[in-house]
């Protein structure tokens, strides 16, 4: 989540928990279209990167804002990108950006300001790229049906193919290595284990690691287990964190979460 974001989220957070709840709320906010230079109304992604630019990928071309205009990204002889629809972005732990489209996968050079199609070894092809994520040194790249486990060159336009998963996945929003599995969550809420291909859980809308549990995030509330496969078979195999904390995780990823994720509530059973 952009750190601009995270700090409105955070302090949205904090007033929601301890400000009487008689109080009114107020917040001050800036709405950008494309009245304001955006390239589409449709967003699909947004991230910032180590420079404070905010990039916003949209069904119709990749933006940069600065704070004050926008720059755009679309197919051109300068820029790499396989189609102008941007389907997810992605920084990684080295600073390099990818931006996932409906036909392929491309890496931002800050050096020279183009987009770099990237060198995959031919296994993304022209795949649409649903999610782009990090696991220690692993960047993990989820597609229609697949799962590619990879690994960053010293070239920026290059990723080494580690391990590979293919199922009827019906596009893979998310993917976490947990343990010695890997699991997803689909387009329809399925969390699916891609490494044995079956199905663990559904009607989930956020799925998240931390202090070697699992969280699952679902209208019911907030889910935890050290092990994911028999939370669908046995209730009691999870914990569910009270309904406060899951009103407030709507508001802000649980990563930023901290008192939660540190509480012995959350986590001390």
């Amino acid at each position: 989540m952009p750190k601009i974001l995270i700090k409105l989220a955070t302090t949205l957070l904090f007033t929601i928990l301890w400000v009487n709840s008689a109080l009114a709320l107020t917040l001050n906010s800036v709405s950008l279209g494309v009245s304001d230079g955006l390239s589409q109304s449709n967003v699909t992604s947004i991230v910032e990167d180590a420079d404070g630019y905010i990039w916003i990928g949209t069904v119709n071309g990749l933006n940069r804002y600065d704070g004050k205009e926008f720059r755009h990204y679309f197919p051109s002889p300068e820029n790499d990108l396989p189609s102008a629809f941007i389907r997810s972005l992605f920084i990684s732990d080295s600073g390099n950006m990818y931006i996932g489209t409906d036909k392929g996968l491309a890496v931002y050079d800050r050096l020279t300001d183009r987009v770099i199609a990237l060198n995959s070894e031919t296994f993304i092809h022209e795949q649409a790229i649903w999610s782009i994520s990090q696991s220690k040194e692993n960047i993990i790249i989820g597609t229609e049906d697949s799962v590619y486990i990879t690994q960053e060159k010293s070239q920026q336009s290059t990723l080494t193919l580690k391990k590979s998963y293919s199922g009827d996945f019906n596009g893979v929003k998310q993917a976490l290595l947990f343990e010695d599995d890997v699991y997803i969550r689909n387009y329809a809420g399925e969390i699916i284990n891609a490494s044995k291909n079956t199905l663990i859980d559904d009607k989930v809308t956020n799925i998240d690691i931390s202090n070697g549990k699992i969280i699952l995030y679902k209208e019911t509330g907030i889910f935890y287990s050290q092990s994911l496969e028999s939370s669908i078979n046995s209730p009691n195999s999870t914990a569910k964190c009270d309904t406060l904390q899951y009103q407030a995780a709507n508001v802000i990823s649980l990563k930023t979460i901290a008192g939660c994720l540190k509480s012995k509530h959350f986590f001390g059973r």
